[in-house]
């Protein structure tokens, strides 16, 4: 379902994600004010561009998106399905992408300061 949706197109590799900058709101405008990397860079095309995070442990990385706008998988899986892909799912297909994003948790790594 990941990947026949086209999840992975973005999110990819060993990590599952954090390998390249997106546009936000790709398809449809996700309505954001941040303009992302481009408060770096100045570069106009950098314009809400944002770095593809990693999947491992997501369910226990809340909240969600670059502005905290989500605390659950669900609406995270429908928003980007809507706005990066152009995409619906039926709540199964939708519960079946949240099952897969959950079977990528592990142990996470505590730092000490």
């Amino acid at each position: 379902m990941f990947k026949s949706k086209g999840c992975i197109a973005c999110h990819n590799g060993i990590n599952i994600g954090g390998n390249l900058y997106s546009k936000f709101g790709f398809v449809e405008d996700s309505k954001t004010n941040n303009l992302g990397r481009y408060k770096v860079t100045k570069d106009t095309d950098d314009k809400y561009f944002f770095k593809v995070p990693t999947l491992r442990n997501i369910d226990k990385t809340a909240p969600y998106l670059h502005d905290g706008r989500y605390n659950n998988l669900k609406n995270v899986v429908k928003f980007m399905l809507r706005y990066q892909l152009g995409k619906t799912a039926t709540n199964q297909e939708i519960e079946n992408i949240v099952s897969f994003l959950k079977s990528l948790n592990g142990e996470l790594i505590k730092y000490e300061k």
